[in-house]
């Protein structure tokens, strides 16, 4: 983890992060020292904020407030009380439905490993963030895989949790958003103690605990679908796993159509208003006209049934290991391919809409190695396994011969000071 704040120099941390921000685009407002030390000085040395001084990002659609006016909302609350050090708001596409990084203030948010390639969003602000390493997570929402996919575009670790885990959510349906809070991180540690911590702030909703050799998985239980990625983990070559049945892939379609029905009315409201882009407007309006109109009843009833299928499938212990994102990048080929297939090619993403239309957690790993090539994945768990499944996604990651620091960090200069 990181030291105590107070031994930080914010004034030298923040010329850094400046000097990035102007290259990466990441931030949409950087707070200066001033702000950085009045947050810093207002932790109490007694231990009783557990994620003391942890740098983290916040994604700009959160609403952060000064302290004690009462304007914050759950998370910016949530963090804030467990001393978690907010660097700054990043950049984000307000409309938030596509895979995008864009705004007019902030412009195009680049990727740190290679600014060639996409950087993917909604969340991509988070991400490359916590790829130059200026800070240890990155707080973002996802919505239909905004955390998971600009994760892995920059070979970080992209978790979202059970609706309901962290503040911004709710299991409960058919009330339950499609949206949650989602976090970006390089090490599967820092991950891991900052989801038990925020976590803290909601008794009522529990996770189950780690290690790795508990009952909850078993490599033999694994359902891997079909269309995963080339890289799959070592410790899979070879092994019995589960195929996907024919009611889990039925599922995963309707799932698609679930997510744009839902989406609709939030479509139809944001394409009346301004955009960053034409690009995004017409991503926008491709969404539209394959998103179905359906009766509220109809759909929390097909909300319904899909998250149905899936705990079954789920029930006897197992996970599903599945791509993240389809294999050509970058998401701008939605908009400028022609109409026709459109809805095919968005059912490319369906287990990464699954995860969010069940409420299920997932944990994203890899990494992009060609410019057309997304090589990551994600595990896909039952409902409350959140922290057995990072478990067992980091023991997938380690056998393949990789440490447990995803991403090292594009400024060790830079990086946890």
């Amino acid at each position: 983890m990181q030291d105590d704040p107070r031994e930080v120099d914010a004034d030298r941390w923040h010329r850094c992060a400046t000097s990035l921000n102007e290259r990466f685009h990441v931030f949409s407002t950087l707070f200066d020292p001033t702000d950085l030390q009045r947050q810093m000085s207002s932790l109490p040395r007694d231990g009783s904020r557990p994620l003391k001084g942890l740098r983290a990002s916040l994604k700009r659609t959160f609403n952060w407030a000064q302290l004690g006016s009462g304007a914050e909302d759950p998370v910016s609350t949530t963090l804030r009380d467990s001393g978690v050090c907010i660097v700054g708001r990043t950049n984000a596409l307000v409309a938030g439905f596509a895979w995008e990084t864009h705004s007019e203030d902030a412009g195009q948010t680049l990727n740190a490993a290679n600014p060639q390639w996409p950087v993917g969003g909604s969340s991509g602000g988070d991400a490359t963030a916590v790829a130059l390493g200026l800070v240890s997570v990155g707080v973002g929402s996802d919505i239909g895989g905004s955390v998971r996919v600009p994760a892995i575009l920059q070979n970080l670790l992209g978790y979202k949790p059970t609706s309901g885990v962290l503040p911004g959510g709710t299991w409960d349906l058919p009330t339950a958003d499609l949206s949650c809070t989602g976090l970006i991180s390089r090490d599967f540690g820092t991950l891991r103690f900052a989801i038990s911590e925020l976590n803290r702030t909601r008794p009522q909703v529990g996770i189950w605990p780690s290690p790795v050799d508990s009952r909850i998985f078993t490599l033999d239980d694994l359902i891997i679908v079909e269309e995963a990625p080339h890289d799959v983990p070592q410790a899979l070559i070879g092994r019995r796993t589960r195929t996907v049945s024919s009611r889990l892939q039925a599922a995963s379609r309707v799932a698609v159509l679930v997510w744009l029905a839902s989406l609709r009315p939030q479509i139809e409201v944001t394409l009346n208003g301004p955009l960053p882009s034409t690009n995004i407007r017409a991503f926008g309006e491709r969404l539209l006209d394959v998103a179905p109109a359906l009766a509220e009843d109809r759909l929390a009833f097909l909300r319904m049934l899909v998250r149905r299928h899936v705990l079954t499938e789920l029930s006897h212990g197992s996970a599903i290991l599945a791509p993240v994102m389809p294999s050509v990048v970058p998401f701008q080929n939605f908009v400028t391919g022609q109409g026709q297939g459109f809805l095919e090619k968005l059912m490319t993403y369906r287990w990464t809409l699954l995860a969010n239309v069940c409420g299920l957690p997932a944990v994203a790993l890899g990494g992009l190695t060609d410019v057309n090539i997304a090589s990551g994945y994600q595990l896909i768990g039952p409902p409350f396994s959140d922290m057995s499944l990072i478990g067992w996604a980091e023991s997938l990651y380690l056998s393949d011969g990789h440490s447990t620091r995803v991403a090292p960090g594009a400024d060790e200069g830079i990086r946890d000071t």
